[in-house]
């Protein structure tokens, strides 16, 4: 939604401030911040409608809004809501209600988050701390992801008598759970040092 100076358009009385006429609409609620609004001659349009950081908020699916000359002009039918929900506030007629008589005001939005939406896993915030050497058990291959390595626990790949794991700077891009394997020596041509020349 777009933040909205519904006051700029009542002072230069514009066209949308003086079409929209809360009396004269038709305003129907189809969700907390979002309504059907239809002006006189007008088609239906869909509508939402709220306040985020105290500010007015909303936006249109008509031309108007479309095609407005400022980016945080309201069109007509924003206007309409904006009118009524003022009317409400201080005369509590039925300029400021909707076809349900349910008064219209501008909610919250934070308040409205649609229930499929998912706030941020708290461990992919970056923190702009320090960075760590990862771990790696020498022997099975787990990782402490937080750089530190974790308690001792038993290791898959130790023995009876040393059940822990070896842990170990490993090196960030082994990634596939495999064992690491340290590189042995090449020299310029690629042989590896150290290996049988039937081998090769």
């Amino acid at each position: 939604m777009q933040y909205l100076d519904f006051k700029r358009e009542r002072d230069e009385a514009t066209t949308s401030w003086e079409r929209g006429d809360p009396v004269a609409a038709l305003v129907e609620r189809t969700g907390p911040t979002t309504y059907l609004v239809t002006l006189p001659g007008g088609e239906t349009h869909a509508v939402e409608y709220g306040k985020e950081r105290g500010a007015r908020v909303g936006g249109c699916d008509c031309k108007g809004f479309e095609f407005r000359d400022e980016e945080d002009s309201p069109c007509a039918h924003l206007c309409v809501l904006r009118k009524a929900e003022w009317s409400h506030n201080h005369f509590g007629d039925a300029a400021g209600r909707d076809v349900t008589d349910d008064p219209i005001t501008a909610h919250d939005t934070a308040e409205h988050v649609a229930p499929n939406a998912t706030e941020p896993e708290p461990d992919l915030v970056a923190d702009g701390g320090e960075d760590f050497p990862r771990q790696n058990c020498r022997r099975c291959g787990a990782v402490s992801p937080d750089g530190e390595a974790p308690p001792p626990a038993e290791c898959s790949e130790g023995t009876t008598d040393d059940p822990e794991h070896e842990w170990t700077d490993a090196p960030d891009l082994v990634a596939d759970g495999g064992d690491i394997v340290e590189a042995p020596t090449t020299g310029h041509d690629g042989r590896v040092f150290g290996r049988p020349e039937d081998q090769l």
